[in-house]
């Protein structure tokens, strides 16, 4: 790892700032060139003044059409995974197929030529593993099943080729972060394979992927605190590699994609940087976190990094702008500011900001992310028995939960009733209470079979988009109700609960108003009295005046 140069406590700011800027550039110099500090590296590219337009450098490489779209799923009012339908996807996988059986000859091409492979994401020994124990197990591998390879489809819009890389790259990354594991070469990763060390560092809560989505239906990694590289990212990197995965097992996360969010504790905002940042990556784990951006079975759509605006996030900046490939720098949005200006920032991308797992005081909220890791041991227990014993008397009625029917995270036209107002944010509710409020007057004004019509019509809508019906279970997750009449007898619920909010917002609206009025005519009143007292004291003064003119004349 590479240390930053610290200042002594008796240093001026001045001295500070560029003890910092010297210990990035060397930092520049090394990750861009000779890896010394001095020499090539292109120190001058961390002027925070310039790194601007090396953003609009790489803009300008795309045509105006791709900025835009880009920059509307970045906003979030655009998804760019195309339509599906069956003929697309068959066409699809015979094309995988045919793009892997390339990638397979060319690396034996390779070898036979070179006998070696100097570029590890090229080699498709993992895969070609895969294929074997796949031919010796019974139930096959599921790299070669349609769920696994449409996921690496829709990651990459359909491109095959670029699909057959990724899967390439994924599982030979798989096997040398969990040290050759051919297990995983013919099943999904589970918690049980990251190690308890890396468990451990999981629940502390640096990393966390937001239960619920943003509004566009995209999921959130969101890591926290101080941003620091202390640890080794190796071993972060082993449960990032199963957050990636968890987030991709969804369909419509694959379609729609990922957010990253780097946002600092509120303790950081003032600091300096000495403080934060003992060490900065080393080379090894650039390449290492550059492998790991190009192999994840999953899409990421934007990147929002969080920074105080101080001298030395500033500088900090334009290295992480650097760090990123060209690809990922148009999907990059940095934001400065305070807390407050972060969060309002923020808000303008869809993000839920009242769901950060971290507070105003800079503490770590833990409750969501311990249930979630909870249920997810679960769910692959029970997965686990299915696949061993099957479904009839080895599990029994017993168990405390079916953990197979419990959802993590609600998909973005789900229903979901809980209380808080976090929730009525999310957006399946909006969607919701918009079909109460169309309604509203005609349920009110019709009869009790009428009133049922349109409380199935409004079920039937939530579940022509695809929407499920969700309510919470106590013990930390989301299930589906199983009876539609039940949904049915909670909608005139909502009929009520949303007309007596219209009223209460009118009548609220009503005594400003008059509240408004009484002041205007108090104001008015004082206003007259004024004007009638200042004509009082102007007509006795002039009659005072008069007076004593009359007393002086002879």
């Amino acid at each position: 790892m590479i240390s930053i140069k610290t200042t002594t406590t008796t240093t001026t700011t001045g001295n500070n700032y560029n003890n910092h800027k010297m210990s990035l550039q060397d930092y520049a110099s090394e990750m861009n060139g000779n890896g010394n500090g001095n020499g090539n590296g292109k120190a001058s590219e961390l002027d925070p003044n310039l790194i601007d337009q090396v953003l609009s450098n790489e803009l300008r490489k795309c045509s105006l059409q791709d900025r835009e779209l880009i920059n509307e799923e970045v906003h979030g009012v655009r998804c760019l995974a195309p339509d599906e339908n069956i003929d697309m996807a068959n066409a699809s996988l015979w094309q995988l197929s045919k793009e892997l059986d390339l990638l397979c000859a060319q690396s034996k091409n390779n070898k036979t030529n070179s006998n070696s492979s100097n570029n590890n994401n090229n080699d498709t020994s993992a895969y070609e593993r895969s294929q074997e124990l796949g031919q010796q197990s019974i139930t096959g591998t599921y790299v070669n099943s349609i769920e696994f390879r449409l996921k690496f489809l829709r990651c990459e819009l359909f491109n095959a080729k670029n699909a057959a890389k990724r899967i390439i790259s994924y599982l030979q990354l798989l096997m040398e972060s969990f040290d050759t594991k051919e297990e995983l070469l013919i099943r999904p990763l589970q918690l049980s394979d990251i190690g308890k060390k890396e468990i451990a560092l999981m629940k502390i809560g640096y990393f966390q992927l937001l239960p619920y989505r943003d509004r566009s239906g995209r999921r959130i990694l969101a890591a926290v605190s101080d941003l620091s590289f202390d640890q080794n990212f190796h071993v972060t990197m082993r449960f990032l590699m199963y957050f990636m995965c968890v987030a991709a097992d969804s369909v419509e996360s694959q379609r729609r994609g990922l957010i990253l969010l780097f946002y600092p504790s509120p303790d950081s905002m003032g600091s300096d940087g000495d403080s934060m940042f003992k060490t900065l990556p080393s080379l090894n784990d650039r390449k290492l976190a550059n492998r790991f951006n190009v192999a994840i079975p999953i899409r990421i759509c934007a990147v929002h990094l969080c920074l105080p605006d101080t001298l030395f996030f500033r500088l900090f900046r334009s290295i992480m702008v650097l760090s990123f490939q060209s690809s990922a720098k148009l999907r990059l949005k940095t934001h400065t500011g305070t807390n407050t200006e972060l969060l309002y920032q923020l808000m303008g991308y869809g993000i839920p900001i009242d769901l950060l797992p971290i507070s105003q005081t800079g503490n770590i909220k833990r409750t969501s992310l311990l249930h979630w890791i909870r249920l997810r041991g679960m769910i692959e227990s029970q997965q686990q028995q299915l696949k061993d014993y099957g479904i009839s008397d080895d599990i029994t009625d017993n168990d405390p939960i079916d953990a197979l029917s419990a959802i993590e995270c609600p998909n973005l036209n789900d229903v979901i009733f809980r209380t808080g107002k976090s929730y009525m944010c999310h957006p399946g509710n909006v969607m919701f209470r918009s079909l109460i409020e169309a309604k509203l007057d005609e349920h009110f004004s019709s009869s009790r079979k009428e009133k049922a019509a349109i409380a199935w019509w409004i079920v039937e809508q939530v579940e022509m988009k695809k929407g499920r019906f969700l309510k919470w279970d106590k013990r930390g997750w989301w299930t589906e109700f199983e009876d539609r009449s039940e949904i049915r007898y909670k909608i005139p619920t909502y009929f009520r609960d949303f007309s007596r909010n219209v009223k209460a917002r009118n009548s609220s609206a009503a005594r400003k108003k008059d509240s408004k009025s009484i002041d205007e005519d108090e104001a008015t009143n004082n206003t007259a009295a004024t004007r009638i007292q200042q004509y009082d004291s102007d007509d006795a003064r002039k009659r005072q005046k008069t007076s004593t003119i009359q007393i002086f004349l002879p």
